[in-house]
């Protein structure tokens, strides 16, 4: 028994949250896929039924105003990150089946964390966001008081950071 503990050594304590891969490539990826194949919204109302997906997922959800870029609210839902949640705010910019769709999630920024080696950092206004594209979408990642917004698109990725920009200096 000793010379089997001996020759294995220890094993290092991971945390639940580690184990469940939150904070790598793998998370942005399932956000990604989750944007490019979407469910139906669950909200489809007005910014009062938005705002109170924020006690499932413990952060204030309040819709941003993207009209002046073409871009109207479609929905929301919350939707389950592993062992967290996030909410979904849906939009399309334009209008036809082919019309670009926007996807914000906003989740605890505390309890979730995106980051990979593929996102840049930029300033857009009073923003520093961070900037990339996986599996040919856009990802803008911004955090502010705690609170995580990743805006995935089917926009390039400069006008992709000018919505997240949006989303960030309205709260």
């Amino acid at each position: 028994l000793m010379w089997g503990a001996a020759t294995r050594g220890t094993q290092p304590v991971v945390s639940s949250e580690a184990r469940a891969g939150f904070g790598g490539d793998d998370l942005l990826a399932e956000l990604v896929a989750e944007h490019s194949r979407p469910l139906p919204p669950d909200v489809t109302t007005g910014p009062e039924a938005v705002r109170k997906l924020g006690r499932y997922v413990d952060v204030p959800v309040r819709p941003a105003s993207f009209e002046r870029d073409g871009a109207h609210f479609v929905g929301g839902r919350v939707m389950p990150l592993r062992s967290q949640r996030a909410a979904m705010l849906q939009y399309v910019v334009g209008t036809g089946d082919d019309a670009p769709r926007v996807s914000v999630y906003v989740y605890d920024a505390q309890k979730i964390q995106i980051d990979s080696a593929n996102l840049a950092p930029r300033a857009v206004g009073s923003a520093e966001v961070r900037v990339g594209r996986e599996k040919g979408y856009s990802v803008v990642v911004a955090q502010r008081a705690g609170v995580g917004y990743l805006v995935t698109s089917d926009l390039d990725p400069d006008k992709s950071a000018q919505l997240a920009a949006m989303v960030y200096e309205d709260r």
